[in-house]
């Protein structure tokens, strides 16, 4: 995700697009675009011919951040930044 922000700017994607995935050169002031990497994620696995297509998903990816989170041992207020940044 990192990776993703920080190449944002070189995508031209609106700085003020609050989106991970927002398209780039749509800038309304309103109503952001954005792809849905659910449905692209999902996609991509089945395409790639994964042997476990479903661990390259967002449920999984949800799962292991929540067993992270636990054995980090982390407060409410960061489980709640994590949260409201994960959707």
């Amino acid at each position: 995700i990192e990776l993703i922000l920080k190449y944002r700017k070189d995508a031209n994607v609106p700085q003020n697009n609050p989106y991970v995935f927002g398209i780039p050169n749509y800038s309304n002031k309103r109503n952001f675009k954005y792809l849905r990497a659910c449905v692209l994620m999902r996609n991509f696995s089945k395409k790639c011919d994964a042997q476990m297509p479903h661990a390259l998903r967002g449920t999984e990816l949800r799962k292991h951040i929540a067993t992270t989170c636990i054995t980090l041992n982390l407060s409410e207020n960061e489980v709640d930044d994590l949260a409201n940044f994960m959707g």
